[in-house]
């Protein structure tokens, strides 16, 4: 069973953590807060990869192709090291 995150805090601040329909969205609504958007049926490789992609927005980064492929990256190296999410593990 994956543990629901609720919030999270980075070098930007302290972000509300949603599941719902997006992909995945990180967005600064006000200076006070602040909210990433998973898709709640994301599993695997693909959550993995969205929620790094989104918390490399929330420490400050905009470039969305780097960040994309920094994303992508981690995540293959993560993997490669054996890293899975509980629900992949079952």
């Amino acid at each position: 069973m994956r543990t629901q995150v609720k919030t999270h805090t980075f070098a930007t601040g302290c972000y509300r953590i949603v599941h719902e329909s997006l992909d995945g969205l990180c967005l600064p609504i006000a200076p006070a807060v602040k909210q990433i958007s998973i898709r709640h049926t994301l599993k695997g490789a693909a959550l993995l990869e969205t929620l790094i992609h989104e918390a490399l927005h929330a420490e400050g980064e905009t470039d969305e192709r780097w960040v994309s492929s920094a994303a992508r990256r981690i995540t293959r190296l993560l993997r490669r090291y054996g890293y899975r999410l509980p629900e992949e593990e079952s």
